[in-house]
């Protein structure tokens, strides 16, 4: 119904009326409202969740960067490969401020071959790293695994390890642990368990582990000539320092040590990746609610039409009934802007919450979201509203 009284006292369009306008059609209003506010409630989740992943993340980088300690050996003057005792690790982890160091072997380049059984054809299609440990390797560089670790098992069983990766290449199932095979340059290994993570050392878990004294041809010539050292937050640099002249005082310079401080390369791209994925569903969001706002305005326009004629002939301009239809998108904008940013910081905490993380909002978000929310409102509003202040009154008006 058109209500005459109204529009003869005020031709011109006004907040109040845009806002009489929209509750006028609750149904086609909150359609439109519901769909802002999701995408606006998508936008700030999105984008403080990834905030929040970041900080976690890079708190984790740096964390396990400003903590962890690997020293290799290099052959000496006459080229032979020299190698760490247990009394080696021991010294090292006698160290202050270190928590606990262990010996591994890392024979990822030396081109082993891995296969899912003794026939050749079976060989997986790409290198697969393989590492030997000492026993409490894996505590060492907080690896958690499924199954059982090294821990316990006689270095001197051909048993494996397997990372996460890995296991889901070959369909390793939980009840296969102790069953399931692979087999290392054609010797044969029993898989126990699988590294589900290895924060200190991600290699692990794609590759192969076993215990340094496992009876595998391949392994034999390879003695345990690497340390990884696990310290303090902070600790590092001076334990990097500290770690040639106790292990090898007489020879330091054949004691290669990195503290690793190199995990802000692969922190970048995290992070790069994250923001990314943040920015991409941010624009879907606003793309989506722009076309439900535009639908609305545009089924606005065409269920008017004899309100838009009376109009006219009560003497309204064309400017006139389209900033009219682009107000009312923008009301519809700022009360959809408003919802969202409730639903979104309810979200938000409520994640952060049950994840045990410390919320990251960015508080220029939460006023920049419900206006940028308005501004998709007025945008996508402007189309319909053409459309109706080039509505001629004299057709609208014999309709």
């Amino acid at each position: 119904m058109i209500r005459t009284r109204e529009l003869h006292a005020s031709p011109r369009p006004s907040v109040a009326e845009a806002v009489s306008a929209v509750r006028g059609d609750p149904a086609r209003s909150a359609v439109a409202v519901i769909a802002l506010a999701l995408a606006v409630t998508l936008v700030i989740t999105v984008n403080s969740l990834v905030s929040t992943v970041r900080f976690q993340v890079s708190d984790n980088f740096d964390a396990y960067a400003a903590s962890t300690v690997h020293a290799t050996t290099q052959p000496d003057s006459s080229g032979a490969d020299q190698s760490l005792t247990p009394e080696h690790a021991a010294s090292a982890a006698s160290l202050t401020g270190v928590r606990g160091a262990a010996r591994y072997i890392d024979a990822s380049s030396a081109g082993i071959s891995v296969a899912t059984s003794s026939v050749p054809e079976s060989a997986l299609g790409h290198r697969v790293p393989v590492f030997a440990s000492d026993a409490g390797f894996l505590d060492t560089v907080d690896a958690r695994v499924s199954g059982r670790s090294l821990t316990g098992v006689d270095p001197a069983l051909p048993v494996a390890v397997i990372g996460r990766s890995l296991a889901d290449e070959i369909d390793l199932r939980p009840d296969e642990f102790g069953s399931r095979s692979l087999f290392i340059d054609g010797d044969a290994v029993t898989i126990i368990g699988v590294i589900e993570s290895s924060p200190r050392m991600e290699a692990l878990t794609v590759g192969v582990l076993v215990p340094t004294d496992a009876p595998l041809r391949s392994l034999a010539a390879m003695p345990p000539s690497s340390l990884v050292v696990a310290t303090d937050d902070g600790a590092a640099s001076a334990v990097a320092d500290a770690l040639p002249m106790v292990l090898d005082p007489y020879h330091p310079e054949l004691l290669q040590v990195t503290a690793v401080g190199t995990g802000s390369g692969l922190r970048g791209d995290v992070d790069s990746l994250i923001i990314r994925l943040g920015l991409g569903a941010s624009a879907m969001a606003a793309l989506v609610g722009a076309i439900v706002v535009a639908a609305q305005a545009m089924g606005g326009v065409a269920s008017r039409i004899g309100e838009i004629g009376l109009r006219r002939s009560l003497g309204a301009r064309r400017s006139q009934i389209g900033v009219q239809f682009i107000a009312e998108s923008g009301v519809v904008g700022l009360a959809g802007g408003l919802l969202g940013l409730v639903l979104a910081t309810i979200t938000v905490l409520a994640v952060c919450a049950a994840q045990g993380w410390v919320p990251v909002i960015d508080v220029r978000l939460l006023v920049s979201a419900p206006l940028a929310a308005v501004l998709i409102g007025v945008i996508a509003g402007t189309g319909p509203a053409l459309r109706a202040s080039r509505i001629d009154p004299a057709q609208a008006l014999r309709r």
